[in-house]
């Protein structure tokens, strides 16, 4: 990605590149003189903006990103100068993360001068307390000075990707003098100082301090200072001489406890590639390789997002098209085979129901049968009972045996008249087929066995 600042006097390019194995990497910066450009709309600002853009796309970016790179939109993140912008600390009632975008912009609407629809903007937590407040920083920019920025970036080949301050990326420098509060002063192209305040690496207040005169005089250090919290733990200068002269003047009235410049803050990063970089580093190169190094470890403040919601909204779309043809695709192919299963689904249905019907069936064969044998044997139970109750009193019942439809008679008696007269009372009740199948004669006494079966 190539990295692009903005000032009143030039137009910086920031490009790393990375080589083959273990040779490191190349840092390629240069620099385009600038006429007076405001970053408002007009002919003359867009057409001089354009033109140092397209000579750097045409001479270093080809040079850089190769001829068939660069026939393609060169992505590119935007270091902005802080003019007319919004920097403001708000406490409001604290909220739950989920409805937090929708509070702050209900919020900025009743508190910004400038319509919040004009506006874009990004907001960080800097402390909350559940169920009682939630304070907030809320840094913006007009949309119509982005999307300045971003038709001149357009129209020359490029694509902005994001977007925030330059004094935000000063910050990430600063970050890790952690709560310290701190006074940067800049020298600005007109002669002003800009002094900018910075507590954990965020920007609070923004001022600009005249410089026209030789001397700036004190009661205009401390009206254009009346809004920052002094004094101050440390002031950092860009090593003008119009900066050191007003550190000197605060750290004389007390106001600041000593002064620093930016190149012994280097020393303060964790990072030891960030470091290394930064020797060979200019100040004016320095608020590049910041916002690089934010990027990299996602801590920007990123305003451009707006402009990259038509093109996420495109890829989306893109990918719920390409989601959809695959669906079609597969539904192709997979429709014959899901009708060819559909086709041995209905015949398995229909087979089953035969086996139920089958099943039902035999099941009504089977208790059709039983009730069948169930009436028989009844009915053969009751002509046993009806032919006991016929028995000759000379005849003695021992035993009784029906298995079969065959009903066999243990009994006794004293002659064999009272058997033959056995036989015919079995025979009127319906038996067939009497059969004297054992006959003892002991002591006048006659044992016998007698068969018949039912008549069928």
């Amino acid at each position: 990605m190539l990295f692009l600042e903005i000032d009143a006097q030039e137009i910086r390019f920031f490009y790393r590149s990375k080589r083959l194995g273990n040779m490191g990497s190349e840092i390629v910066v240069s620099s385009f003189p600038l006429e007076t450009f405001s970053g408002s709309e007009g002919s003359d600002t867009e057409e001089n903006l354009k033109m140092v853009l397209d000579e750097y796309r045409q001479k270093d970016c080809q040079g850089r990103f190769g001829q068939r790179k660069c026939s393609r939109k060169v992505p590119v993140y935007l270091l902005l100068p802080f003019q007319n912008g919004l920097i403001r600390e708000f406490c409001i009632p604290w909220v739950v993360p989920k409805y937090r975008d929708k509070t702050v912009h209900l919020w900025l609407e009743q508190e910004v001068p400038v319509p919040i629809s004009e506006l874009s903007y990004e907001y960080v937590v800097l402390d909350e307390k559940k169920d009682e407040y939630l304070r907030i920083s809320v840094i913006g920019v007009r949309k119509t000075t982005l999307e300045l920025y971003a038709r001149c970036l357009q129209q020359t080949g490029y694509e902005l990707c994001g977007a925030e301050y330059t004094v935000q990326a000063f910050g990430g420098i600063l970050a890790p003098l952690k709560e310290k509060r701190i006074l940067c002063l800049f020298k600005l192209h007109n002669q002003n100082i800009q002094a900018v305040q910075y507590r954990n690496g965020l920007p609070e207040v923004i001022r600009v301090i005249p410089g026209s005169e030789p001397e700036t005089p004190k009661y205009q250090i401390y009206t254009a200072l009346k809004d920052c919290t002094i004094p101050f733990n440390i002031v950092v200068t860009d090593g003008s001489a119009e900066a050191t002269r007003i550190a000197d003047i605060l750290i004389d009235s007390g106001e600041a406890e000593g002064a620093r410049t930016l190149e012994s803050v280097y020393q303060e990063f964790d990072s030891s590639d960030f470091s290394a970089d930064s020797h060979s580093m200019n100040f004016h190169y320095l608020a590049l390789l910041a916002g690089r190094q934010r990027v990299k470890e996602k801590k920007n403040c990123n305003f451009g997002c707006i402009f990259l919601r038509p093109a996420k909204i495109k890829t989306c779309l893109l990918v719920l098209m390409i989601f959809i043809g695959m669906i079609f695709g597969i539904g192709c192919y997979c429709y014959p085979l899901i009708n060819h299963i559909s086709e041995h689904q209905i015949e398995i249905t229909a087979l089953q129901e035969q086996v139920d019907e089958l099943n039902a069936e035999r099941k009504n064969q089977i208790w059709s049968e039983w009730e069948r044998n169930r009436s028989d044997t009844f009915g053969d139970l009751t002509m046993v009972q009806k032919s006991l109750t016929s028995l000759n009193s000379s005849i003695r019942l021992n035993r009784l045996s029906y298995r079969q439809n065959t009903l066999y008679l243990y009994a006794d008696c004293s002659d064999n008249l009272s058997i033959t007269s056995l036989i015919g009372v079995l025979t009127e009740e319906g038996w067939r087929e009497p059969v004297l199948t054992d006959y003892d004669y002991r002591d006048k006494t006659i044992s016998f066995c007698l068969r018949v079966e039912r008549k069928i």
